[in-house]
């Protein structure tokens, strides 16, 4: 399942959440503020959000349409889980 490390003031957190949303796909919303949100932080070395996890693979930090719209493409061709 798909990590999504925001903060509720976000606004390209808040872009990349609906473009998930849009296009069905399952995620959970963690915030950066949150123990499990500073962990994860931490873990990756990240100053910043938003980013999407996967397991302990990084997939995309910051919001760039592009990735997204590849990473998309991607779950929904089942190259990724």
């Amino acid at each position: 399942m798909l990590k999504v490390l925001s903060s509720k003031k976000c606004v390209p957190c808040y872009f990349l959440k609906e473009d998930l949303k849009k296009h069905g796909i399952d995620f959970i919303e963690v915030d950066i503020e949150s123990p499990e949100g500073l962990e994860l932080a931490k873990k990756f070395g990240l100053r910043g959000v938003p980013a999407v996890i996967e397991g302990d693979k990084l997939l995309i930090f910051g919001y760039n349409q592009k990735k997204v719209e590849e990473m998309i493409s991607k779950i929904k061709n089942g190259e990724m889980p």
